[in-house]
């Protein structure tokens, strides 16, 4: 059964449910700069999408989208969304319950040392977008986004 989303206001924004504001709590806890739906895409299927967040670190660029579940027109729109994403040499990075992925492949979001990171291997080494803080962790980030179930 699909819950209903709670508008949440986080910093003057009100966002659409307590999953897109705490969201946004998480790209600050990254450390990125971030806007709440700068821009809406047209898809090759001839659909509109919207992503939740462009977010910038440095002079990269990543698209983020928070789910609290699944759809087929969610999915679709994330499907349709990556190859655009990667014309444009962005990044995108999906949030959700069932798991978290960064540029299609699965990913996980972690705290090491004080500072948050995106990390695309277990063990590996993350994406934290700030090159000299690369570090060596994997810890699923499931839990956070959980509770929108």
């Amino acid at each position: 059964m699909k819950k209903k989303a709670i508008p949440t206001t986080y910093k003057g924004i009100r966002f659409k449910s307590r999953l897109e504001a705490n969201c946004a709590l998480l790209l600050d806890s990254l450390g990125w700069d971030w806007k709440y739906e700068p821009e809406s895409f047209l898809l090759s299927d001839g659909t509109h999408y919207c992503p939740d967040f462009k977010a910038t670190a440095g002079k990269e660029v990543v698209w983020v989208e928070c789910r609290g579940y699944k759809t087929k027109k969610g999915n679709r729109q994330l499907d349709g969304f990556l190859p655009l994403a990667e014309k444009r040499k962005e990044h995108y990075l999906v949030l959700s319950p069932e798991g978290c992925f960064y540029d299609g492949k699965p990913a996980y979001v972690i705290k090491r040392r004080g500072k948050w990171v995106v990390n695309t291997e277990p063990g590996g080494g993350e994406i934290s977008l700030k090159r000299s803080d690369i570090l060596i962790a994997g810890i699923p980030f499931v839990d956070f986004l959980s509770a929108y179930r």
